[in-house]
Parts: C-alpha cells; sequence; structure tokens
C-alpha cells in the first residue's frame, strides 16, 4: 500500500500547489530540504520554489494539470502528465500572448515517510515556446 499512498502524495502536491497555488502544503508534506529542479530552471528551493510557481501562475492564470499516469517503486513516484494554461501575464520576458498552450511533461518525485524531498521535472519547454509563437 505504500505505492499507492505515495502517488496520492505526489498527486495532492501537483495539484495542490501547481493548480492552486496553495502552499501550506510546503510545511504540511514537504521536507524541510525540499527541492525542485528542471534542466533548463536548475535546483529551487525555498523562497525561490514559492517565486517560480507564483510567477508561472501569474502568466499562467488558468492553469491546470491532468495527470495521465503514474507509477509508484520505492520512494520514487514518476507522474506524466500535461499542462493547460493561457497565457495572460508576462512569463520570464514574454510579455502576454493571450495563446493557450498544452505542455506534456513528467515528473519524479521522492518521498520518505510521508514527506516530498524532491521532484525533478522535464517538460517541453520547446514546445511551449512554439505554442507561444517565441519559436
Amino acid at each position: 500500500m505504500p505505492d499507492e499512498r505515495n502517488k496520492e502524495i505526489a498527486h495532492r502536491w501537483i495539484v495542490g500547489i501547481w493548480d492552486r497555488g496553495n502552499f501550506g502544503l510546503i510545511e504540511e508534506i514537504g521536507s524541510e530540504a525540499y527541492v525542485f529542479s528542471t534542466p533548463s530552471d536548475g535546483e529551487m528551493r525555498g523562497e525561490g520554489f514559492r517565486d517560480f510557481v507564483t510567477a508561472v501562475r501569474s502568466a499562467f492564470p488558468d492553469l491546470n494539470n491532468t495527470i495521465e499516469s503514474q507509477v509508484s517503486e520505492g520512494d520514487i513516484v514518476v507522474t506524466r502528465g500535461t499542462t493547460r494554461g493561457t497565457h495572460e501575464g508576462a512569463f520570464g520576458e514574454i510579455g502576454a500572448t493571450g495563446k493557450p498552450v498544452a505542455i506534456p511533461w513528467v515528473m519524479f518525485t521522492r518521498i520518505q515517510n510521508g514527506r516530498i524531498l524532491e521532484d525533478w521535472e522535464l517538460y517541453d519547454a520547446l514546445g511551449m515556446m512554439k505554442q507561444l509563437g517565441v519559436v
């Protein structure tokens, strides 16, 4: 049953933080040493992570994640999903385009004793830029 429980924790974290901006989950089920990283954005901790999520949610205020599948083994949950939203605010140096995006991603979440230690995400950054008309 730990694998199913870990999948529930990962799902709750992704939807709660990214879709709803519920940063209370960081204290509730996140580790003090939590780190979020992507190949293109590097590692983020604490306020850096909160600032990143806030910036993404400001740029895409209707952001919504669809979780398509999850696999859990040991302390790792792999989640595959798609983020959808409309680019209505600045995203880095890219001004609002009003364009919708659908960005596929895969996240590896490490969980120990019911607490999230780290997320490593790979998302289609190039596809997102193409959808925004930047590339």
